[in-house]
């Protein structure tokens, strides 16, 4: 129930507080390529000469031509190189520019509307085996750096910690700063926020738009949409299947907006998604509020590559199983107004030649789309969407290996009242985002070799 009232509602959030993680990465945009360099800022960290990194586009301008007021705003274009990655070694490095061994092989873009991301890729064992101390997590994405957890291990990986992504990836989307509403509005997809500043957040996706389509219910790539007038929720973000629509908002008349003014679900890639190409998980659109208690949308999970040559649990482990997790983060529950979508699950990597996992410490692999924040009052207003499918690639195995279990779930849409209807879930899928035997995902590159006589023959090294 709306009044023009002002009230002053104390929300009390208890969240539990976050596992310490261990980050061992070094993460820096790269905004221009000449050959084998690269002009380099916000760096997190140090590169250094000799060092193994990923180059990775993270966001390419993909949009298209989808840029006006209707139901297709925020649809694909083209995919361009969103998603694809190459490793890549250094020989020398700067806090502004790397130099690389050999000219990239992939075409990555570079403009005001993409990111492109090199991140470190330490051979934590040195050469030899490696056994975690600690749980190993991502730096949360920033708009230009983060959300992605990569190492190699030339011998033997023993994970007695988890490996986590989780909420890492693209983020969600803000409650609209502006307080207030007008009248159901269910046609507006985009706005600069000029028109309509008292309309929630979209989430962020594969396309960086800086800052030129902020609201509006229409998703972006792979971001939820924000809520509309009056208090609807965001959709959920997507990644290989789309998230979900948002709950409708609040109409006193029909006691739910005619039509759903909700946030649109993220974009499903499922046809793109693969072995070579992988992507951080949407982020929720923001809820639409008039009473200052609208909740943000959960930011998608992010990307974890390992590279092993065996990687094996013991028995005795700590709460008896190991997790390696891109989920996406769930959105906090809304008062009288709407709620959040959820991110969408990120993408996990794993190229390993050897499982050797005990069946008393099980490895358990997810990359789910998270649950929509609910919406706590007795009348319809608009619960968060649910955030779609991550991806996982195990591209050496042809199949799940013995001990190991894999969950790529959806996350069901929040509630529009208590006890009440419900926003939509994630989408499914009618194949699968686990992709087995993909080859080599990441892959060596020779960049010296030596050759000396050998009996008869000659022997490379």
């Amino acid at each position: 129930m709306k009044t023009f009232t002002t009230c002053w509602v104390l929300l009390l959030l208890a969240a539990a507080p976050a596992s310490a993680q261990t980050v061992v990465n070094a993460y820096a945009r790269v905004t221009a390529q000449s050959g084998t360099g690269l002009t380099l800022s916000n760096l997190s960290g140090t590169f250094a000469a000799g060092d193994e990194a990923l180059l990775i586009q993270m966001q390419d301008d993909v949009i298209g031509a989808n840029t006006a007021n209707t139901a297709s705003f925020g649809n694909l274009g083209s995919v361009r190189s969103a998603g694809l990655y190459e490793r890549v070694v250094l020989t020398a490095a700067s806090p502004t520019s790397v130099a690389l061994a050999a000219v990239p092989g992939t075409t990555f873009n570079y403009s005001a509307n993409t990111r492109v991301q090199l991140v470190s890729f330490p051979d934590l064992g040195a050469g030899g085996n490696f056994t975690t101390t600690a749980a190993l997590g991502a730096l949360a994405w920033t708009g230009n750096v983060g959300g992605v957890l990569a190492f190699r291990v030339a011998g033997t990986l023993t994970l007695a910690h988890s490996l986590t992504a989780d909420g890492r990836g693209f983020r969600g989307g803000s409650p609209n700063p502006t307080n207030g509403y007008t009248a159901c509005d269910v046609t507006t997809y985009v706005d600069n926020g000029a028109t309509y500043p008292r309309y929630g957040r979209k989430g962020e996706g594969i396309y960086n738009d800086n800052g030129a389509y902020p609201v509006g219910r229409g998703h972006l790539l792979t971001g939820g949409g924000g809520g509309n007038d009056t208090n609807a929720g965001g959709g959920g973000g997507g990644n290989f299947t789309a998230g979900g629509l948002a709950g409708p908002g609040w109409n006193s008349s029909a006691g739910g907006c005619s039509g759903s003014a909700g946030g649109g679900g993220g974009l499903g890639l499922s046809g793109s998604i693969g072995a070579s190409r992988v992507l951080m998980g949407g982020g929720g659109g923001g809820g639409q509020q008039n009473d200052n208690v609208a909740t943000a949308g959960g930011a998608g999970g992010g990307l974890i590559f390992v590279r092993a040559a065996v990687l094996q649990t013991l028995a005795g482990c700590g709460g008896g199983a190991i997790a390696i997790s891109a989920n996406g983060a769930a959105a906090a529950n809304a008062g009288n107004d709407g709620a959040g979508g959820d991110g969408a699950g990120g993408a996990i990597v794993l190229q390993v030649t050897t499982y050797a996992l005990a069946g008393a410490c099980p490895l358990n692999l997810s990359a789910n789309g998270a649950a929509g924040g609910n919406v706590n009052t007795s009348s319809t207003h608009g619960g968060g969407g649910g955030g779609g499918k991550g991806a996982i690639v195990l591209a050496n195995a042809a199949t799940t290996p013995n001990n190991m279990s894999v969950t790529i779930n959806v996350g069901q849409g929040g509630a529009n009242y208590t006890g009440g209807t419900v926003a939509d879930p994630g989408a499914p899928s009618l194949t699968t985002p686990l992709f087995l035997s993909a080859g080599r995902s990441l892959p060596v590159v020779l960049t010296a070799f030596a050759a000396a006589p050998e009996g008869p023959g000659t022997r490379l090294t």
